[in-house]
């Protein structure tokens, strides 16, 4: 019965809040390891910036900014207040988008130590999750996966082993902008993206490539590949 109860509360706890379920974000075991910045402070601040926390503070702050002017115009009351009900939320949205690249550069070694523990883990929701919200995903942001690529080790244990990473591109440093490419498309389908086109930029990733991405399909949830 205290088990039931327990069970109720605690449902009851979750149905008060209309963001709840939005806000919860999924744990990867053992990842607050490292220097208590790297661990703990970094990932705070970056867990404010990222763009389901921008589309969190859309969902819960626009309503009550337009209900805001809405009971000011039929109502009356106080301009002022209703003002910071439009200033505040507004600023919320704007720091979110102005510090996330900032943010999100410093962040990037500890965020390649989350994903790696959530690859050797298996959590493939909190592997989505972590790629997904670190926006990585385009030829921009291929000098950020350069510098998350050092911290994917079971990653790059896998391209190793179906001999992709040859002996002249062991050296990370040393990798091109293709082999970045090639490697930051075959992560993708690793995090388990939708959609992941290995062959828009022509990427020759050859049989061994081939190797690698038929290890990640084994629990990828990517639905459409072009090879």
């Amino acid at each position: 019965l205290r088990r039931g109860a327990l069970g109720a509360n605690c449902f009851n706890e979750l149905a008060a809040s209309h963001l709840a379920v939005l806000l919860i974000a999924p744990k990867v075991q053992g990842e607050l390891s490292g220097s208590c910045w790297e661990g703990t402070i970094l990932p705070a601040i970056y867990s404010q910036v990222t763009k389901s926390k921008r589309h969190h503070l859309l969902i819960e702050n626009v309503p009550q900014a337009l209900m805001s002017v809405l009971f000011l115009a039929v109502e009356g009351g106080s301009f002022f207040v209703a003002a910071l009900n439009l200033v505040i939320p507004g600023v919320q949205v704007a720091l979110t988008f102005s510090l996330f690249k900032p943010v999100r550069a410093a962040a990037i070694p500890a965020l390649g130590k989350r994903l790696d523990k959530a690859m050797r883990s298996g959590n493939t929701v909190a592997v989505k999750a972590l790629w997904e919200e670190a926006e990585i995903t385009d030829d921009v942001t291929v000098q950020l996966f350069k510098l998350m690529l050092p911290h994917l080790t079971f990653f790059l244990d896998v391209t190793q082993r179906c001999d992709f990473m040859r002996e002249e591109l062991k050296d990370l440093n040393k990798l091109g902008g293709v082999e970045l490419k090639a490697l930051q498309g075959m992560a993708a389908v690793f995090a388990g993206q939708a959609w992941c086109d290995l062959n828009h930029l022509n990427l020759k990733i050859g049989n061994s490539g081939a190797k690698v991405v038929a290890e990640a399909l084994k629990s990828s949830t990517t639905r459409f590949l072009n090879l």
